[in-house]
């Protein structure tokens, strides 16, 4: 009785070593990472996440040119400067070619463009920093929209997604935090 007890044992396979189907990626106790995802629904799963993160992003491009142009007079919550936002930072970051190369989308859903200065009149300025700043508040929110993706996503699609998006959104903000320093010194000079 004890050697076939003994003899099944030895035939089963241990708890934590799975032993997984050919061409079937081994995850152990995490089933996630268990199964292989089939190639069509991962298609599937990605073009999901774009049109969420896309749409999302569009929704608050869309959403930002109605909100008073009263909320945007003050650096609130992400917006604050700190010591290390510097012309010679962003110079640094290589801002001038981010501003080349990035495309201008301001005015698609109703806001205004910044590829240029509105005037030279300190009411012109202070019109444009408020624009500035909805722009950069658009970018730091669309930055959230890969928050849903972590709830239905493996680990790696998600943070795939997030560098990505986050990245994007950062490029913009580099240039969008530069145009700012820049006209707060222009108007704290005159």
């Amino acid at each position: 009785m004890l050697f076939v007890l003994l003899g099944e044992v030895a035939e089963r396979p241990n708890a934590g070593a799975l032993k997984a189907p050919e061409g079937k990626l081994s995850g152990g106790s995490n089933p996630s990472l268990a199964a292989m995802i089939d190639p069509g629904a991962l298609a599937l799963l990605i073009a999901v996440d774009i049109a969420l993160v896309a749409g999302g992003s569009i929704m608050v491009g869309a959403v930002a040119p109605r909100c008073p142009i009263g909320w945007f007079g003050r650096d609130r919550g992400p917006l604050r400067l700190t010591a290390l936002d510097t012309p010679r930072m962003y110079r640094t970051l290589g801002v001038t070619t981010l501003t080349r190369r990035l495309p201008e989308l301001g005015s698609v859903f109703g806001g205004k463009s910044k590829a240029a200065l509105p005037g030279t009149d300190r009411a012109s300025i202070e019109e444009y920093l408020r624009e500035v700043r909805r722009a950069e508040w658009v970018h730091w929110i669309s930055s959230l929209t890969v928050f849903p993706l972590w709830w239905f996503n493996p680990w790696w699609l998600a943070l795939a997604f997030t560098v990505v998006v986050v990245g994007g959104n950062t490029l913009f903000m580099i240039v969008l935090r530069h145009n700012r320093i820049r006209l707060l010194r222009i108007l704290n000079r005159g």
